[in-house]
Parts: structure tokens; C-alpha cells; sequence
């Protein structure tokens, strides 16, 4: 289950700020700041808009572990 913890290391690793991710998660700023600092657990569907905008940009999430992808421009010259 997506966790405020894990949604924040998402967003902040992906380098969006709350504003523009609460907008492509169509959900409420307050909702999504809530939910990142614990004070709000969002409804099924909210969560759902929120994970659908993480694997959009391939974040993939396990139990202990937020994964996310490393846009091939910041790899440099030598990772292939």
C-alpha cells in the first residue's frame, strides 16, 4: 500500500513539487499535503489517481523500497 512517506520520497525524487503533482493526480494540494506529512489517509480512488501518476513515470514501489527511473540524460556518456 502507497504510504504519505513513500509518496513524498516519489515526488521530491521524480523533482515535482506538490502544486504540479496534486494538479496531474487531479486531486486537491491540501489532500496531497495531508496525506505526504500523515494526517490524512486519501480514499481508494485518490490513491489510485496519485499511483497512476507515479507509474506513468515508471516509479515502481515495493515494501521497502521506492524505485525511480533515472532519465537517460543525467546517465552520461559511459552508461551504456
Amino acid at each position: 500500500m502507497l504510504t504519505g512517506v513513500m509518496c513524498k520520497i516519489a515526488r521530491r525524487g521524480l523533482g515535482i513539487q506538490q502544486d504540479d503533482f496534486a494538479k496531474s493526480a487531479k486531486i486537491a494540494i491540501r489532500t496531497l499535503v495531508d496525506f505526504e506529512e500523515g494526517r490524512r489517509t486519501p480514499r481508494e480512488l485518490t490513491l489510485d489517481s496519485i499511483a497512476h501518476v507515479f507509474a506513468d513515470r515508471g516509479v515502481v514501489f515495493t515494501e521497502d523500497a521506492v524505485i525511480i527511473p533515472i532519465p537517460p540524460e543525467q546517465l552520461g556518456p559511459n552508461s551504456d
